[in-house]
């Protein structure tokens, strides 16, 4: 389910939001998504809630230089996770910001 849930992260992000910078992680089940690249005027953890319905972890609290960043966890179901991706797209897509 791990790999499955990551794959499918890493898929819908590099096709849905290329411009948000991501990797696939190796030995975690936390993807993090850096969205400096899209200039948001707010933080991301509160566009992708206000926008997508969505509440991720944001990357301040781990220090100045993870500002910009969400963390998703992903080891939930395959159900949870794709309403999860999809908030996350209504949020972050281009035409929206």
């Amino acid at each position: 389910m791990l790999d499955r849930n990551r794959r499918r992260v890493h898929q819908v992000l590099s096709t849905r939001l290329p411009q948000v910078r991501q990797h696939i992680p190796e030995a975690t089940y936390l993807a993090w998504f850096d969205t400096r690249p899209l200039g948001l005027t707010e933080p991301p953890v509160e566009r992708v809630l206000k926008e997508g319905n969505v509440l991720l972890d944001g990357g301040s609290p781990f220090g100045p230089d993870a500002d910009g960043f969400l963390r998703l966890n992903f080891a939930t179901s395959h159900d949870v996770l794709e309403d999860i991706l999809a908030g996350l797209v209504q949020a972050l897509r281009p035409e929206r910001i």
